[in-house]
């Protein structure tokens, strides 16, 4: 499998899934939002505050304060109910730990710097698909 098969938007659905964000809450859409902004732009520097949530929130009749807040939501949900600490195995990284949420900056940086990799060629696709089927089960 290359990576023009699975295309960014696809990736980003299937890592949100895996990592349990629930689709109802608004914040897991701007979520997505925000990630593609950032891995379509990843060599230009782009800032979160400043240059993705006023642009999510243009597009969605919102102020760029709601726009973190629901993405904060979204984060803090996913960790305490889902599955947010196997980003830790996917990027092989420390982002996630036992005593606090990420922020959105965080996860944002390192999934969309992820995306990046992926998107370049730089991370094996066949062994990201694996990962992505076979998530751990637990919240450990």
């Amino acid at each position: 499998m290359s990576n023009q098969d699975l295309n960014t938007k696809q990736l980003i659905d299937r890592i949100l899934c895996i990592l349990s964000f629930k689709h109802k809450l608004i914040g897991c859409g701007y979520m997505r939002e925000a990630l593609k902004i950032f891995s379509d732009s990843y060599d230009v520097r782009v800032l979160l505050c400043k240059d993705v949530y006023p642009v999510i929130a243009a597009k969605q009749s919102k102020t760029s304060t709601s726009v973190e807040r629901a993405i904060r939501n979204a984060i803090s949900d996913c960790y305490y109910y889902g599955n947010l600490k196997f980003v830790n195995v996917l990027l092989n990284s420390n982002v996630v730990n036992d005593k606090y949420p990420p922020t959105n900056g965080e996860l944002i940086a390192e999934l969309s710097a992820f995306l990046y990799r992926v998107n370049n060629g730089e991370e094996d696709i066949s062994e990201i698909m694996h990962k992505l089927k076979n998530p751990p089960k637990d919240n450990d």
